[in-house]
C-alpha cells in the first residue's frame, strides 16, 4: 500500500473517530436534557418547599452541564414550567436557588425573569380589562349578561376585548353575543 493509501486510511479513521465522538456528545447532551426535564417535573410535584429547592438545585446543576447555547432555552423552559405548575413559587424563589447553583449566569437569568415578569404584567393587564368590561356590562345589561357570556369575555382575545372596551357604551347585548360567537 502506498503513502496515498495509508493517508486515506488515516483520514477515514480520523473521520470515523470524529463522528463517534460527535455521536457520544449528542447522546450525553440528550441524557442530560432528559435529566433536566425529569428533575423539573419532580420539582413541580415536590411536596415541601425544602424538597422543591433541592430538586430545583439538581435541575440547575444539570442545566449547567449543557452546551452554552442550550442553557438559556432550558432554563427559560424550566422557569415557565415551574411557575405554571406551582402557584406557591415566584420568580424570586427560583432566582435564589439559581444564584447558589449557577453563579455567573445572572445576566441570562435576569433577562428571562424580566421577560416573564413583563408577560405576567401583560397577562394581568388583559385579565383586568376583561373583568372591567364584565363589571361595566353587568351594570348596563343586568341579568341579560349571562354567565355564559361572561365566560366568553374571560376567554376572548386581546383584539376582541379592545373592541368591547372601545364600545362599552354603544354595544348592544345582541352585538356582544355576535362578537363572542
Amino acid at each position: 500500500m502506498g503513502l496515498r493509501g495509508k493517508g486515506a486510511i488515516k483520514l477515514i479513521i480520523q473521520q470515523l473517530s470524529d463522528k463517534i465522538a460527535h455521536l457520544r456528545k449528542k447522546r450525553i447532551i440528550g441524557l442530560t436534557a432528559t435529566k433536566v426535564a425529569l428533575e423539573a417535573m419532580r420539582a413541580g410535584t415536590a411536596m415541601t418547599e425544602k424538597e422543591f429547592k433541592e430538586r430545583l438545585a439538581i435541575v440547575f446543576a444539570y442545566i449547567n452541564q449543557l452546551p452554552e447555547e442550550q442553557v438559556h432555552e432550558w432554563f427559560e423552559g424550566c422557569m415557565i414550567y415551574l411557575l405554571n405548575v406551582r402557584e406557591d413559587i415566584t420568580i424570586e424563589d427560583i432566582l435564589k436557588v439559581q444564584k447558589e447553583i449557577m453563579p455567573g449566569r445572572g445576566e441570562i437569568v435576569m433577562t428571562i425573569a424580566e421577560k416573564l415578569r413583563n408577560e405576567g404584567m401583560e397577562k394581568g393587564k388583559l385579565e383586568g380589562e376583561r373583568e372591567f368590561a364584565i363589571k361595566i356590562l353587568s351594570k348596563r345589561f343586568g341579568n341579560q349578561l349571562t354567565e355564559e357570556i361572561k365566560d366568553k369575555i374571560r376567554k376572548a382575545d386581546e383584539k376582541t376585548i379592545d373592541y368591547i372596551g372601545d364600545n362599552l357604551l354603544e354595544i348592544t347585548i345582541e352585538d356582544l353575543k355576535e362578537l363572542l360567537k
